[in-house]
């Protein structure tokens, strides 16, 4: 018949199109050369060769649960832990090449745009009399290219605007297609726009894929907007189609993100059930998103014996990253030594190799002690499975720790193992320079991400940045400018410029199409808290107006906000200077309903309330109403602060160990900060006996104290003018190799001066104060107050340092030995009988400076 005749002549026709359009593709070289733009004398990173082939797949309903289970996707050297097969799935085979589409009718079409922002009709194209724009839009390989043109040149918003205008006009675009165009947004972090592709997929075809639904469930989990198991899988039997294992992994990630392992666990009991048993990829998944909950003895060692038995070295990779992080997370780095060297050493030379570059220093006693002992033996060396993500991890890590000369030789060690940095590394790297006083290193390395966009380049000096001064330390070869950047720049620039650098970042950031994230706003709502004094109130308003705009308010902002909140409803029951008075006495909480408490724990504020502040509390209620509807459950972060309220606030210790059960009972691994809340909330009820059960408790338990946890109990046997007891708990937190602050020295002379030995506590600072800085001399003959006062203005707050060295603990141990020789040789005189000197004036502490004794 005539009709099939013309769907047989179409169809050839589009096949033919398609393979002309394949020859006329020019082939993609098997490696590019990229020389490093900037030398170091301490390093320099040679030319390193990148492969370029990319296999693509098109897996549909029918294949994606056949895909190999023990494949991981990478890009760009970052294991997704995600995507089964070799590239994002949902891309077709059949790419449409993106020729450049006539200008005439670009210009239409932008004219359409702008005239019908939301949708442009057919009647809409014959009164603007841009009917020629429909044979492009119509054709089976030009309309999908266009689309992609418009997608790469002028943005998601008018590529997806172009999209329904051409199933307006007749054009039927391929499944594969829509999965390309999901890919790509994906790549961009556009996850409402993935969204929005899978929508007008099922509106043109008229029914979905497993891979569209699989791309659905990636993005709400990205925004984030949490579903519950049993109704993910409602919508796979609805459309028809059946789950894949990537669907299942996706729920488990999904749900190990949300710390809800109830609901993590049920999707992995509903992925046997379909057939689809547990594999060493599903442990990779696990590793990457278990984070969130903290290390486990079960997790490291369902993690170790994956490594023994996983062949698959991608999936071997990921197991490894997400197991080093989660050790580094709990601070035992010792441990993560030890693991490095069993997989990257040869027996016959346990020195060399990459533990080698990683042993701490020979101070730290806990870290250094017979690694070998740790060291699980059998497994087999396998130095390919440690990849950029293992040193980015390792570098971050490091930066948080202001570790200068170990990030150097982590960077020194990447070298030597063949492995190219990325933007990742280049972000790590500016974070560690900044952190260590060295910004405009930090400058230069975000210059060569900015190497082709001289326009941004141009704004740096503005930021302090001197291209003429060459960089002291190793900067890496030229990568793409990346949000994660830009967040570390500003973070950097905050610090040292305040807001007067902002508007050059966001210039930066404008000219590079980067948009901001969840964490732009969370670094600048902390920036304005602690810098520029904002009161809560506009600091709720700051989020609920980017709400109004489209902004997804996320547990991050919350986590600024109820910190702030707490740490003003501490004011009035903070202890101020070294005179310690009672508390007050909290005012009583609002009656709560039995739902409220069965369900607060895992509520978004986890129960946490604010009687004196109904103002605030009714401002917050659209953010958390946000969270809640997505299905946002309590974190770490927030259980910590609610322990912490009972605790600390509201002197209720019964209440603070009921949060502390009930969140390990979740599943939820505590970490120093929630140890630090119950020993703080017992030094101030005046029980240091079980102040110092709760951190032998957390030391029992892996978790390493902190200078924080041990600034509690100096300060808490302060109180109390035990000086003696003090000491030795200072003596213990240098045996353990952990640094001492100015807070920590502070609270030890505070011990001295509440005994009243007012010239002991003056010695004691000046014997100290060059542990910490450098003592000017015409500060030797000042008096306590002002010694007092300009040794507190040197305290920095969250500021890093690394652990001790074997010297320092040795003038440590000295001083210490010396301080306490005194003070027995003037109490066996009888000090507390003489005539003692009053204190004319009481040192008055700053907010943030008491912050650090544990608020």
């Amino acid at each position: 018949m005539p009709w099939r005749v013309g769907r047989d002549l179409r169809q050839l026709s589009q096949a033919a199109n398609r393979v002309l359009e394949r020859i006329r593709a020019p082939h993609n070289p098997l490696c590019v050369i990229a020389q490093p733009l900037h030398s170091t004398r301490r390093l320099l990173w040679p030319p390193a060769v990148a492969l370029k082939f990319k296999h693509s797949h098109a897996p549909t309903a029918g294949n994606t649960s056949s895909s190999s289970p023990d494949h991981v996707s990478q890009e760009a050297g970052e294991p997704s832990g995600l995507r089964t097969g070799g590239s994002k799935e949902g891309a077709g085979g059949n790419d449409p090449v993106s020729h450049p589409p006539p200008p005439e009718v670009l210009s239409a079409l932008t004219c359409l745009f702008a005239r019908h922002p939301t949708r442009c009709t057919m009647p809409d194209l014959r009164r603007s009399r841009t009917l020629h724009v429909v044979p492009l839009l119509r054709h089976p390989v030009r309309g999908p290219a266009l689309v992609l043109h418009i997608l790469k040149s002028n943005g998601p918003d008018f590529a997806l605007w172009t999209l329904r205008l051409a199933s307006e006009v007749g054009q039927s675009f391929p499944v594969t297609f829509y999965g390309q165009l999901a890919a790509l947004l994906v790549s961009r972090k556009r996850w409402r726009d993935v969204l929005r592709v899978g929508h007008l997929a099922r509106q043109s075809l008229g029914h979905t894929t497993t891979a569209l639904l699989n791309w659905r469930l990636q993005a709400l989990m990205e925004i984030p907007h949490f579903v519950p198991v049993e109704e993910a899988l409602a919508l796979f039997e609805k459309e028809g189609v059946a789950p894949s294992r990537l669907t299942y992994h996706l729920l488990v990630s999904m749900h190990l993100r949300n710390h809800d392992l109830p609901s993590a666990l049920g999707a992995l009991s509903a992925m046997e059930s379909a057939g689809f048993p547990v594999t060493s990829m599903t442990c990779a998944i696990v590793m990457l998103n278990y984070r969130s909950c903290g290390l486990t003895s079960a997790i490291k060692a369902q993690a170790l014996d994956a490594l023994r038995t996983t062949s698959n070295g991608q999936v071997a990779s990921a197991i490894l990253n997400g197991l080093v992080q989660l050790m580094l997370d709990a601070g035992d780095m010792s441990g993560v030594v030890a693991i490095l060297s069993s997989l990257t050493q040869v027996p016959e030379d346990p020195s060399s190799g990459l533990g080698a570059s990683f042993t701490p220093e020979d101070g730290a006693a806990d870290e250094s002690a017979n690694l070998a002992a740790v060291t699980p033996t059998s497994l087999t060396p396998r130095p390919d499975i440690v990849d950029v993500t293992t040193y980015n991890i390792l570098l971050e890590y490091l930066a948080d720790q202001g570790d200068l000369p170990r990030g150097i030789r982590v960077l020194q060690e990447m070298r030597a193992a063949d492995i190219r940095p990325n933007s990742r590394t280049a972000a790590a790297l500016a974070h560690l320079y900044f952190a260590t006083g060295q910004a405009n290193d930090a400058l230069h390395v975000v210059a060569t991400t900015l190497v082709n966009l001289p326009a941004a380049v141009s704004v740096l000096p503005r930021l302090g940045f001197t291209a003429s001064i060459p960089p002291e330390q190793p900067i890496p070869p030229p990568t793409r400018p990346t949000i994660e950047i830009f967040n570390t720049l500003l973070l950097g620039t905050l610090r040292d410029h305040g807001l007067k650098g902002l508007h050059a970042v966001l210039s930066m950031m404008r000219i590079a199409e980067v948009e901001a994230d969840a964490t732009t706003l969370t670094v600048l709502l902390s920036h304005k808290h602690r810098r520029e004094l904002a009161s809560p109130r506009e600091l709720i308003r700051i989020v609920r107006i980017l709400m109004s705009q489209g902004v997804t308010p996320t547990m991050q902002h919350l986590h600024v906000l109820l910190g702030v909140l707490l740490r003003q409803e501490r004011e009035g029951t903070r202890a101020r200077g070294w005179h310690v008075f009672p508390h007050a006495k909290p005012e009583p909480s609002e009656p709560i309903t039995e739902e409220l408490v069965r369900n607060a724990y895992s509520h978004p504020i986890a129960g946490i309330t604010f009687p004196t502040r109904r103002k605030h509390r009714n401002l917050l209620r659209p953010i958390v109403q946000s969270l809640t509807d997505r299905g946002v459950q309590s974190d770490r972060v927030v259980l910590g602060m609610r322990i912490k309220q009972d605790a600390v606030i509201r002197h209720d210790m019964e209440a603070a160990t009921q949060a502390f059960r009930a969140m390990v009972d979740s599943g939820i691994q505590p970490n120093v900060y929630h140890y630090a809340a119950l020993m703080e909330g017992y030094a101030q009820a005046g029980d240091m006996e079980a102040a110092e059960g709760t951190l032998r408790s957390a030391m029992e338990a892996g978790v390493r104290p902190n200078v924080k946890a041990y600034t509690i109990l100096i300060f808490g046997y302060a109180r109390f003018a035990r000086p003696s007891m003090a000491v030795k708990v200072f003596r213990k937190m240098v045996a353990q190799g952990v640094r001492p602050d100015v807070p920590a020295v502070d609270a030890l002379v505070s011990a001295f001066f509440r005994a009243k030995a007012y010239g002991m506590a003056r010695r004691v600072l000046l014997r100290l104060w060059p542990q910490v800085a450098p003592l000017e001399d015409e500060m030797l003959e000042a008096p306590l107050r002002d010694l007092a006062v300009a040794f507190r203005e040197l305290h920095v707050a969250n500021e890093a340092r690394e652990r001790l060295t074997s010297e320092e603990q040795r003038a440590l141990r000295g001083a210490i030995r010396e301080i306490a020789k005194t003070w027995n040789d003037v109490t066996r005189k009888g000090l507390k009988g003489r005539k003692r000197r009053s204190a004319r004036a009481v040192v008055t502490r700053k907010p943030e400076y008491t912050e650090a004794l544990g608020g």
